[in-house]
């Protein structure tokens, strides 16, 4: 009787995803007039034994029993209602009529009559109506017939709508489940929307287990609009090529533009995962072919040893700012070629990686491209406690970097560090000394008679020291700390005028440059430096729960020296003190939540980067972001973004992402959605900055049917993407 739950699997006729059942997404639906509990009969029988019983008993003769009367039929988990049965004894067989209710623990149906063979795994139901309660399924079929592993079901229907308001549903005239193969075969098949029906097949082979099928895909399907591409219809199409690999074949129709085809290829072995997608389209906007490649691979030759193999190359300039969807994407100059050798033991990794890039746009100089590295070897390892409480670290790294008309050349890099922690509970004191010698070996020097191997040795030493304070207020409600830093550094000046800027760059000021080694992020450069770092920050928690919402932290680095050590061979920085950076943290009146950043420059006592955030969070329908952004002579910005449930069924969301300095939009959507019981539907109008002067508009559209699928654009990654806190939920 179980085998009746195989009406489930028609959900798989379009490759839809699985239901996670999770109460607030059938919040909108009404209560299903569920059949009674099981009832307990005292026994459960196992190993196919049948418990019967009913109001009388009553022998017919030649083999033949007759019950009457809340007839119940019991076979392992499974109970069978009916008003009447008739047992055939000479072929083992049930006749059930009249009020015939089927439950299970995720199941339950309802029939007119139905028959039952005891020896054998065979029955027939007709006019059969069936509740699936996890995943608010309902459908019903004129006949059910099982013999074996073959399930026939003829006129059959499954939605998750309530019962008697069926906004969408699956229909099929036939459908046939071979549950040997895990294949099934619906005929007349078609999927209604408000009754009018929008996706038809004559026949359609599909999955019923865990086996895939080839087949085209419901997901990732869709019609949209833009001004960039026109009107658009979007068609994949899954591929089972093997056990280990499959396809996912995209058919992506522009008017515009032409037929796009997108392709998906994975292969998985016992030590690999590897992906291959490619997109190609004679472009007749752009006026030739356009391609996109992209490789990903990751593998396990050992235990300890791994290998990552990933790329990307397209075929102009244009095309991720046509193709990419918002100004991060379209303003990328250079893809990264990278393949990788990497190990990893208790104390030591090991990474040697080879990288090449594709500079997308070829008017950029290669004296603007990044280097080549052909290859990079490293070596790091860490000892904690390894003598005395002393932790013992080890960098190394020998790379060679290549460049057109620019200096090349080999460097090693050895960075030994050794530091030892003291400290108790309300103290902490960490004495820090490391060496690091770096030897060049340059090729294509600009003049003939500058050297061509250089070597610098650059000693450090730091300490790193903290004290906490606490006290609790509030009839010991909340915790209050107090917790100043001081952290000195001393790196002598060593000059590096001959080096070479390989891949060295001078980050924006933050909170953690406070207590860094090197102000430069790479090695080409190590900064000289006689400076105290103080920082002062407190916390309030709530004492049983340790939950923090608040934090105020404020700090600035003293220089005893001049640093002369420069990126661009521009004059020595002279001033005595950095800038003031502060952090502030603070969650207040329940859902609400503010942070700031704040830098300020006391030398000509204005801020230098402000940034300043305000949110409220209820729950994932109730979000709103308010962020503004500043950068001295260089950004200016304010993000507003929200979503938001206005009733039971229709909420909004939207972002207004602008510049203030350049006084352009630099993205905008709004977008209203419906949701019911079962389906949802949401459009999303949208306009975003392709490149410096021009605009990419248009609507989208998705239709979200709740336990089967979602039909249009991918409404719910743009809105995640645009929207701090927001998790799609369709």
């Amino acid at each position: 009787m179980n085998r009746l739950k195989v009406l489930l699997v028609v959900l798989l006729c379009i490759n839809s995803q699985p239901s996670t059942a999770e109460p607030g997404r059938w919040a909108l639906c009404k209560t299903f007039n569920l059949l009674p509990p099981l009832i307990d009969t005292g026994t459960t029988p196992t190993g196919g034994e049948i418990f019967a019983d009913a109001d009388s008993i009553e022998s017919a003769g030649d083999n033949i029993t007759k019950l009457y009367g809340d007839v119940l039929i019991a076979r392992e988990l499974d109970q069978l209602q009916a008003d009447s049965a008739i047992y055939f004894q000479t072929d083992n067989r049930f006749d059930l009529n009249g009020n015939i209710r089927y439950r299970s623990k995720s199941f339950e149906s309802t029939a007119q009559s139905m028959t039952l063979y005891n020896n054998s795994d065979r029955s027939e139901m007709y006019q059969a109506y069936f509740f699936m309660p996890q995943e608010h399924g309902n459908g019903y079929a004129k006949s059910i017939t099982r013999d074996g592993d073959i399930t026939q079901l003829y006129n059959a229907s499954y939605s998750t709508c309530d019962p008697k308001q069926q906004d969408w549903q699956f229909r099929a005239k036939q459908i046939t489940l071979n549950h040997d193969t895990g294949r099934g075969l619906a005929k007349n098949m078609s999927l209604r929307f408000k009754k009018v029906p929008f996706f038809y097949l004559p026949v359609l082979s599909f999955p019923i287990d865990d086996r895939r099928k080839s087949g085209f895909l419901m997901q990732g399907s869709g019609i949209g609009n833009s001004d960039e591409h026109g009107f658009e219809l979007i068609a994949p199409y899954y591929w089972n090529i093997a056990p280990q690999a499959d396809a996912t074949l995209t058919s992506h129709f522009m008017r515009r533009r032409g037929l796009k085809l997108d392709t998906e290829w994975r292969y998985l072995s016992e030590r690999s995962t590897n992906q291959l997608d490619t997109e190609f389209l004679d472009d007749d906007l752009f006026g030739d072919s356009r391609s996109l490649v992209r490789f990903n691979h990751q593998g396990s030759l050992s235990a300890h040893w791994q290998t990552r193999l990933n790329g990307t190359s397209v075929s102009d300039k244009d095309y991720l700012e046509d193709f990419g969807g918002n100004l991060s994407t379209s303003s990328i100059t250079h893809l990264p070629r990278r393949a990788q050798l990497i190990g990893n033991w208790q104390h030591w990794r090991f990474n040697s990686q080879l990288l090449t890039y594709q500079t997308v746009d070829e008017t950029i100089p290669d004296s603007s491209r990044p280097y080549r590295l052909l290859p990079s070897l490293t070596l790091n390892g860490l000892y904690p406690e390894i003598i005395a409480g002393l932790d013992f670290q080890l960098g190394t790294t020998l790379t060679q970097f290549d460049q057109n008309d620019r200096v090349t050349g080999n460097r090693f890099d050895l960075l030994p560090r050794i530091s030892r922690p003291f400290g108790g509970i309300s103290w902490f004191a960490t004495p820090s000394l490391s060496l690091r010698y770096t030897q060049y070996e340059l090729d294509n020097l600009a003049n003939p008679d500058d050297p061509t191997d250089i070597s610098r040795t650059v000693p450090t030493l730091s300490l790193d020291t903290g004290l906490f304070f606490e006290r609790r207020f509030g009839n010991q409600k909340y915790l209050q700390t107090l917790e100043p830093r001081l952290y000195y550094l001393r790196v002598p000046f060593r000059n590096q005028d001959d080096i070479p800027i390989f891949d060295t760059s001078l980050p924006a000021f933050n909170f953690a440059q406070l207590f860094t080694e090197n102000r430069f992020v790479g090695t080409d450069r190590v900064g000289d430096a006689d400076q105290v770092s103080f920082s002062l920050s407190s916390r309030i928690l709530r004492n049983q729960t340790g939950e923090e919402f608040f934090k105020a932290s404020i700090g600035q680095i003293y220089y005893r020296d001049d640093r002369q050590i420069t990126l661009s061979g521009s004059q020595a920085d002279t001033e005595d003190r950095s800038d003031i950076i502060g952090e502030l943290k603070f969650a207040f009146a329940g859902h609400w939540s503010t942070s700031a950043t704040v830098e300020w420059n006391p030398e000509r006592e204005e801020t230098d980067k402000e940034i300043f955030r305000l949110r409220y969070n209820r729950d994932n329908d109730h979000i709103v972001n308010l962020q503004y952004r500043f950068r001295d002579q260089d950004l200016e910005q304010t993000d507003l973004s929200f979503n938001w449930r206005v009733t039971r069924r229709w909420s909004m969301a939207g972002r207004w992402n602008r510049s203030l300095q350049d006084e352009v939009d630099l993205e905008k959507f709004l977008g209203i959605a419906y949701e019911s019981c079962c389906f949802a539907i949401r459009i999303v109008a949208r306009e975003y900055l392709v490149n410096d002067s021009e605009f990419n508009q248009g609507i989208q559209i998705q239709l979200s049917l709740k336990g089967l699928t979602g039909i249009g654009d991918n409404i719910g990654e743009l809105l995640e993407q645009g929207i701090l806190g927001y998790i799609d939920s369709y």
